[in-house]
């Protein structure tokens, strides 16, 4: 980072930013690109959606005023299936050969030499599968873009968290997004200065079988991988000020809150020490995960 350095006395040394780094917008994401179906390489996912993760979630956010969509996964969420005999055999040379290839710059040889040795072996492509998203966590705010002003959408890169803030009817709305590492949560905050208040909707949306339903005031998600039976599992915490909240059966309300906060935590049955077996539902232990984290308030 640039830093300015000022001299006091002769004796004492101040180091003071210049510069935050920051990836800035002035729309929502949804609003920059012809958006595709799921499957599909999205420009919008793609291109303008900006990330936050903690090594074990990751989460994209598109930063909509009138509905704001959280697309999160999970490290160990995976299409496919165990197969023993996936791997290629004697594929260690190889993999010498092309880094070798990458750090001259002949990265079409690299390429082509990696389609050919990496991968699955023959036969296995099918039970391979591919890495899949848990879905998105859909929050209706009825706010639309263009009755707002003073737009911002940024992602900061010194802190680590994504911000939008706009102005509505006189009010200076903020929302972040962090994900936090200690905690195993993604953090999602709605905050309103002043005498207004907000009106919210959460649900919940996959192209997966996964199902959610409404536990007291967390949102619950569970299901299984088609291919391979794994279990999954999120819950969503629901905590506001003000106002009050309304469970219906798959989604839940909060009403005049002044800010409200969404801990989203989320894990497969997948166990890297027994890869070869399917693991149990982690229900009770994410409820434990966000206890612990709203206890922190």
């Amino acid at each position: 980072m640039k830093t300015l350095f000022v001299a006091t006395l002769g004796l004492l040394f101040v180091s003071t930013p210049l510069y935050s780094y920051q990836i800035l917008h002035d729309k929502p994401a949804s609003l920059q690109a012809k958006e595709k179906p799921w499957g599909a390489r999205c420009p919008v996912w793609q291109k303008y959606c900006m990330p936050v993760g903690n090594g074990k979630m990751g989460a994209m956010i598109y930063g909509g005023t009138d509905r704001e969509r959280v697309q999160f996964n999970v490290d160990s969420l995976w299409a496919g299936k165990v197969n023993p005999n996936q791997n290629r055999e004697n594929v260690f040379p190889d993999i010498g050969r092309i880094r070798e290839l990458l750090l001259k710059g002949k990265y079409q040889e690299a390429e082509q030499l990696g389609k050919k040795v990496l991968g699955c072996a023959e036969g296995a492509h099918e039970d391979f599968g591919t890495y899949i998203t848990f879905g998105e966590l859909v929050i209706d705010t009825g706010i639309p873009f263009e009755d707002t002003s003073n737009y911002i959408r940024r992602l900061d890169l010194d802190r680590a968290m994504h911000v939008v803030e706009f102005d509505y009817r006189g009010s200076r709305y903020t929302r972040s997004v962090f994900a936090s590492y200690p905690d195993r949560c993604i953090v999602i905050r709605f905050e309103v200065e002043g005498e207004a208040r907000q009106d919210l909707e959460l649900s919940f949306a996959s192209p997966n079988a996964f199902i959610p339903r409404m536990e007291k005031d967390d949102l619950v998600i569970q299901g299984e991988v088609a291919d391979s039976g794994l279990p999954v599992d999120a819950r969503v915490r629901v905590l506001q000020e003000g106002g009050r909240v309304e469970a219906g059966d798959k989604s839940v309300a909060v009403k005049g809150a002044r800010s409200v906060t969404f801990l989203l935590s989320a894990d497969t049955g997948f166990d890297l020490d027994q890869p070869d077996l399917v693991g149990g539902a982690r229900t009770a232990e994410l409820q434990s995960v966000i206890d612990a984290a709203a206890a922190k308030g």
